[in-house]
């Protein structure tokens, strides 16, 4: 099975290994090329559409966040297209087609979804097809965490409203907004000053939920942010 669906899938892939491979290099961090995994399904439209999807992102806007030793690369037009997420051991990537997650490669292989959230196809890093009837929950979870990640990276309120706040104001507030996203949270309380570095960088320390001690760095272009982390302290 393995042989013949590499063989299959072989020269319709050429294309789709380099963008994939390129968009690998833009992360700075190795990982397993989802061209490796997909190149063993027999199906040229699955792969085309994980190449087309790869090719947006890679001229799509950026947002990077880190929290502790987690990071996260979310690659936006309107909506995600693509999010790296990786946990500080594995590194999981999520493919999004018009807003609806279409795609998860973690460490245990390759995940296709259909329009309406349902796992049509599974393969495993060596190529072979997996049983969907044993993989409920494995399904189950990729939704809820792609859902979840969407939520937290898609562009909010304050990205979409930013033309009627004052130039001034508009670091704390993309800042401070984009932190209660991803976080969370509904409260950001500072435990100290804020220091603009510049018009563009904001560095604070921040209490959240109560007892969450954290130092913030956050950064926008253009009036996006575009880099946010927080370490605990």
């Amino acid at each position: 099975m393995k042989a013949s669906l590499v063989k299959i899938m072989q020269g319709s892939l050429v294309a789709s290994t380099l963008l994939l491979t390129a968009c690998s290099q833009l992360n700075g961090g190795a990982e397993v090329s989802s061209a490796k995994v997909a190149s063993k399904v027999a199906d040229n439209e699955f792969a085309r559409s994980l190449s087309q999807l790869e090719q947006q992102a890679s001229q799509a806007n950026q947002f990077e966040y880190q929290y502790n030793s987690e990071k996260y690369r979310t690659y936006l037009d309107n909506q995600p297209i693509l999010i790296n997420a990786h946990n500080g051991k594995e590194e999981t990537k999520l493919f999004y087609r018009n807003g609806k997650l279409f795609a998860v490669q973690d460490a245990t292989g390759l995940y296709e979804f259909n329009s309406t959230g349902q796992l049509v196809r599974a393969v495993d890093l060596k190529g072979n097809l997996v049983d969907l009837t044993t993989l409920d929950d494995k399904a189950q979870s990729l939704q809820r965490y792609a859902d979840n990640l969407a939520k937290r990276f898609s562009y909010n309120k304050a990205d979409r409203n930013i033309a009627r706040v004052a130039k001034d104001q508009r670091l704390n507030y993309l800042c401070i907004d984009k932190i209660k996203q991803v976080a969370q949270t509904n409260r950001v309380f500072r435990s100290s000053a804020n220091q603009a570095k510049s018009a563009d960088r904001l560095l604070a320390e921040l209490r959240l939920n109560g007892n969450q001690y954290y130092t913030m760095d956050c950064q926008l272009s253009q009036d996006r942010v575009v880099k946010l982390s927080l370490i605990s302290k």
